[in-house]
C-alpha cells in the first residue's frame, strides 16, 4: 500500500468517525436537547477535537484545522436548531433558579400555558406563597406533552422539574 492510498484511507476512516459522531450528538440533541447544556457541547466539541487530531496525524495541519473548525461550528451551531419546539421550552425552563419569585418565573415562562394547582396557597396580596404551577407548552407546540413543574415555598423557587414527553 502506497503513501498515497494510506493518507486517504486514514482521511475517510476519520471522516466516517466524525460523521458517525456528529449524527450522535444530533440524535441526542434531538431527544434530550443536548446542545443546550454546555458541558456537553463543550464535551463533544473537545472529543472531536481530540479525535481529529489523533486519527488525522498524516493530514497536513490546514486541513485538521478546517475539518475540526467545521465540526466544532456545527456542534455548537445546534443550540440554534429547533428541532421540535421542545428546545426553547427548556431554554426558557432552565433560566429558572431557586429563590425566583413567581412573578419573575411567569416573565421567563410568559408564553406557556400556566396551571395553578388547587393546592397553592398566595398571600394577603395574590403573590404565590407555597405550592405548585406547571407550564405547558401553548397549542402550536402541543405535539409535545412535556412539562415544567415549579414548587414554590415561603413565596421563592425551591424545586424545578422538567418532565419529557
Amino acid at each position: 500500500m502506497d503513501i498515497e492510498s494510506s493518507e486517504n484511507q486514514s482521511n475517510l476512516i476519520a471522516a466516517i468517525i466524525l460523521l458517525a459522531a456528529l449524527s450522535l450528538y444530533i440524535l441526542l440533541d434531538l431527544a434530550i436537547s443536548a446542545s443546550l447544556n454546555l458541558i456537553i457541547s463543550g464535551g463533544f466539541a473537545l472529543f472531536v477535537l481530540a479525535l481529529t487530531l489523533y486519527i488525522l496525524q498524516p493530514v497536513p495541519l490546514k486541513q485538521k484545522l478546517l475539518l475540526t473548525g467545521l465540526i466544532v461550528t456545527a456542534v455548537f451551531s445546534l443550540r440554534f436548531v429547533d428541532w421540535n419546539g421542545r428546545k426553547q421550552f427548556l431554554h426558557d425552563f432552565y433560566q429558572i433558579q431557586p429563590g425566583m419569585t413567581a412573578e419573575e418565573v411567569d416573565s421567563v415562562m410568559a408564553e406557556y400555558d400556566k396551571n395553578i394547582s388547587p393546592f397553592v396557597n398566595h398571600s394577603f396580596h395574590g403573590d404565590i406563597q407555597t405550592g405548585t404551577i406547571t407550564y405547558l407548552p401553548t397549542a402550536e407546540t402541543r405535539e409535545n406533552a412535556h412539562l415544567a413543574s415549579i414548587t414554590f415555598a415561603g413565596g421563592r423557587v425551591v424545586a424545578s422539574t422538567y418532565y419529557s414527553d
